[in-house]
This record gives C-alpha cells, sequence and structure tokens, in this order.
C-alpha cells in the first residue's frame, strides 16, 4: 500500500493533469468489435494513456494507442488443472512491450476445426456441469501484482463477464487496495449457467461470489436505468448508468434523408448469438417472402460471427444475405445507406432473460445516424422501454403479421420515418453526447479517486 507521502504525490499529480486518475483495467480490453470494448473505447476516449494500464487475456487485443500499460495473463495465471494443463499453451504471462507496429495488434484466430473441436468440447464439459471446474481458476501471480504494483492505480475499472474473472478481481483487490470500479454490460450472472445436474450449485457459488464483488465494489455502475433500478434492488447498492456514448459529429456526417432504396435495405449489424438466433431467422423468413411476393425489400446481417450456422441456414435465401464487419470508421456510411436500421431480441423465456436489463451498444449509433430503426422486442425489457420513448417504431410482439406490418409502416409512411429519425437525433443529443457522457464519468471517477487517496492519507496518519 502507497505511504501517505506517496499518496499526496499522486493526488496532486492527478489535480495536475485535469483530473484524470490513473485507472487499471481488467476483464475487457479496447476494442470496437464488442460491445463492452465499444463502450469501454469511448468512455476513455480522451483519457492520457499513460495513465491506463490494462491486464488482457491471451486471445484479447493490445491497442498502445489507447493505453501505454499491458499485462498479457497467460499460463501462470490461466493453469488448468490436471491433465488437462499438460496439453494447454502455455502462453507467456508478464508485461508486453509496445509493438512496433502502431495501434492495435491482432490475435491469430482459431482454426475451423480447432474451433469445432472446442465448441463440443466446452458444450460436454457444460451438460456435465464441469465447464466451471475446468475454466474457472485464474489465478493471481506474484509478477502480475508486481506489475500493479509498479503501475500504482487509483482505481480499478472492471467489466465482470465470465465466471473465473470473479474469483481473479476479488484476489487482485485483497492485494491491492484501491477503489473498485464495477460496470455491467449484461446481467451474465443471471444466465451464464446452461442446465447440468449441478446447475443449482454453481447457480449459488456465482449468486454469493457477485454479491461479494458489488459488496467489495465502491462505484457500481450498469448499462442502463432499467438494470440499475433491478440490481440496486437484488444487491443491495445504488447503480449508475453509463451507455455507450456517441460523437455526434461522427456519425452524423453521413446522415441524410434520401429516397428509398430499390429494393428497400433493412440492416442489422450485431452479433449473432444467444437472444437473437430465432427472431433474426423469422425476419429473415419474413423477408424473404415479402421479396417473394414482389416487394423490394432485402435484409443485410453485417455481423463478425460467420461460422454461426445460422448463416449457412441463410445461403439459400435470395433476399437476404450476410456480410462480414466493416471497419468501425465506415460505420456510419453503413449505416446511413441503410433504409431501416434493425435491433431484435428472442421472445422465448431464455432469450428474454438474457437481454432483459441488457441495452445494445448500437442503439445510440443508430440514433445518431438518424436513420429509421425498427426494435423488435418483448415487453418487460430495457431495450423496449427505452424505444417507448419514440427512437425507433416498436413491434413487442413476435407474431409475422405483426412484425410484416411494422415493416410495411416503415416502407409506405414518410412522415413516420422521418418523426423517429428525429427523436431519434434528439435522443442522442441529450442522453448520449459523447461530450457530455465523458464528462460525467471522469468526474465520476475523479471524485471517487479522490476520496479514496484522502482515505489512506487517514489511515496512514492515524498508524
Amino acid at each position: 500500500m502507497a505511504t501517505s507521502k506517496q499518496d499526496s504525490q499522486k493526488k496532486e499529480t492527478w489535480s495536475n493533469d485535469h483530473a484524470f486518475p490513473k485507472v487499471l483495467i481488467i476483464g475487457q480490453t479496447f476494442t470496437m468489435d464488442t460491445g463492452g470494448g465499444i463502450t469501454l473505447t469511448n468512455l476513455f476516449k480522451k483519457w492520457p494513456k499513460e495513465r491506463l494500464a490494462v491486464a488482457v487475456e491471451s486471445k484479447e487485443v493490445v491497442d498502445f494507442d489507447k493505453a501505454d500499460y499491458y499485462y498479457r495473463i497467460g499460463f501462470q495465471e490461466l493453469k488448468m488443472p490436471a491433465p488437462f494443463s499438460f496439453f494447454q499453451r502455455k502462453t507467456k504471462s508478464g508485461a508486453i512491450a509496445e509493438s512496433k507496429s502502431e495501434g492495435a495488434v491482432q490475435v491469430k484466430e482459431t482454426g475451423s476445426l480447432k474451433f469445432k473441436v472446442k465448441q463440443y468440447f466446452d458444450a460436454a464439459l457444460h451438460h456435465t456441469g464441469l465447464y466451471f471446474w475446468m475454466y474457472g481458476r485464474e489465478k493471481v501471480s506474484p509478477a502480475l501484482i508486481a506489475w500493479i504494483e509498479d503501475f500504482q492505480p487509483d482505481l480499478i475499472y472492471f467489466q465482470p463477464n465470465s465466471y473465473k474473472s470473479l474469483d481473479f478481481i476479488l484476489a487482485v483487490t485483497e492485494k491491492i487496495r484501491v477503489a473498485l470500479v464495477t460496470h455491467v454490460m449484461d446481467d451474465w450472472f443471471s444466465f451464464v449457467v446452461r442446465s447440468s445436474p449441478v446447475k443449482g450449485y454453481w447457480q449459488k457459488k456465482i449468486d454469493h461470489k457477485a454479491q461479494l464483488l458489488f459488496d467489495r465494489t465502491q462505484l457500481h455502475l450498469s448499462i442502463c436505468d432499467y438494470m440499475s433500478q433491478e440490481y440496486e434492488r437484488r444487491y443491495g447498492h445504488p447503480f449508475i448508468a453509463f451507455h455507450n456514448c456517441v460523437d455526434l459529429d461522427f456519425w452524423s456526417t453521413a446522415a441524410q434523408n434520401h429516397p428509398l432504396s430499390q429494393p428497400i435495405k433493412i440492416l442489422y449489424a450485431g452479433r449473432i448469438g444467444y437472444g437473437l438466433e430465432m427472431i433474426l431467422l423469422k425476419m429473415a423468413d419474413i423477408v424473404e417472402q415479402m421479396g417473394s411476393e414482389g416487394i423490394a425489400v432485402c435484409l443485410e446481417i453485417q455481423t463478425k460471427d460467420q461460422r454461426h450456422e445460422l448463416i449457412s441456414t441463410l445461403e439459400n435465401y435470395r433476399h437476404v444475405f450476410t456480410s462480414p464487419p466493416v471497419a468501425y470508421e465506415k460505420l456510419p456510411e453503413k449505416f446511413a445507406a441503410a433504409d431501416i436500421l434493425l435491433i431484435p431480441c428472442d421472445f422465448d423465456g431464455s432469450g428474454v432473460r438474457f437481454l432483459k436489463y441488457s441495452m445494445p451498444t448500437k442503439s445510440s449509433e443508430y440514433m445518431a445516424t438518424g436513420r429509421p430503426i425498427l426494435v423488435i422486442s418483448p415487453a418487460g425489457t430495457a431495450l423496449t422501454e427505452y424505444a417507448r420513448s419514440g427512437w425507433a417504431l416498436l413491434c413487442d410482439s413476435d407474431r409475422e403479421a405483426d412484425i410484416r406490418k411494422a415493416i410495411q409502416e416503415l416502407i409506405s409512411s414518410e412522415t413516420l420515418r422521418e418523426k423517429i429519425s428525429g427523436r431519434a437525433r434528439e435522443l442522442a443529443a441529450n442522453n448520449h453526447s459523447q461530450s457530455i457522457v465523458m464528462q460525467r464519468f471522469r468526474e465520476a471517477l475523479t471524485k471517487l479517486a479522490g476520496a479514496q487517496i484522502s482515505l489512506n492519507k487517514k489511515t496512514a496518519d492515524g498508524k
């Protein structure tokens, strides 16, 4: 633990540096292809990179344009139980030196055969209830603690996203006594445990560890107000919502009102996975049927999940096509070229539970482009409740007739499209503007860091 003199020097340093505390980031890295990564990148966009350090797993991207200090979490921290550790890749742990090539350093993608084998292996572990026993052993190594102590963070910022990360962050905060900021992207704790003979056992362990995490956290952040309300009820701590913020100039550059395309383009951009497969397939079937009836409409699904089985299912569709993601800087142009931007959510019980308290990262980006948005989502979810404020045409039914009716309403009414687009731009400016949200975020972290340093000083003076 730092001495009172060191604490005083640290406080003066970040006060003179426009009140930017030194932050250690765990659980997420800077990337533009995941919701957590995009949100992290935008919230810390103007943070001095010499005041940021990131601990990342070997499969994750490191970007020295965003932070000066990285630690690779490798075999020392991720060793599997015997005998599986014998076959495990022995990724080297330790501090990462900046690559000669500036910017993000990508990790090579796993081959398709190895990917499929791992999928089957992980599925078997889930069904037997051994998944968390196998992958839930992330440990804190002496080398990692030494690296953190050398950086001397004022705060730790953590995005929980796996079972192993819970034990890991609890162990880190036992060794490194600085304030903890926990930012929850989705209700991961409620859906991660799959059906198995010991599901109840693992769910109790996760619930217990989640409560320990939030009891130890000093600043509780959520992804939306709907989650904040539920989490305060569930865990007994107030949460503040910080959703993905957007640079209005960046997103509105390509925005323009243009005549409907021929064929009319509906675009979904995002992941394909749990909570989305069924509604995307239904949407594809509806568009395919409309197209076969001579209605000039098509659906594009832009996703990085090109290996998902839904991709192969859609190969024979004539009016539905898939595409890989474009570079992030080209997304405004991509979104602006669409006639309708789609945000869907499954309606089955497990899908609703999965996404109930989540708010898609793309929602604020869609709003800022000013293109008409169609939300297909069940009642009682964060997305649906927010969409009721008018930034999208909301269809809260998964009946094909209702979805088709919503599509046709958007196609036929220019007045409706303009009304939705105008409201979306208004809310993007009021609720999601990067300049406003980043300032609130920095003030919240700065206030916490100052309070922590004052507490440390009082503790040191009292000894």
